[in-house]
């Protein structure tokens, strides 16, 4: 299991997702598959565009990309499992 932190990094969460997949795939970033085949990456951006601790938002999102379910939290935490 990987998890990252969007707040941490102050990335984007599409971005935060396709390097945690890299993490977990010890792959580079540019060698994982687009996320754009399976979510529209600016959807799930505008969808978690205001993450992290003092959020007031709530909820995640969860979806397999790459063989691997990927969890978006409103806390602003990208979590990758096989």
């Amino acid at each position: 299991m990987t998890t990252q932190s969007v707040e941490s990094t102050n990335q984007s969460v599409s971005v935060a997702v396709v390097e945690a997949i890299a993490a977990a795939t010890d792959q580079s970033p540019l060698e994982v598959e687009p996320l754009y085949h399976t979510i529209d990456p600016e959807a799930l951006n505008m969808l978690f565009h205001n993450v992290g601790s003092q959020s007031q938002a709530r909820g995640r999102i969860t979806f397999v990309h790459c063989g691997y379910e990927v969890t978006v939290e409103a806390t602003g935490d990208v979590t990758v499992t096989e």
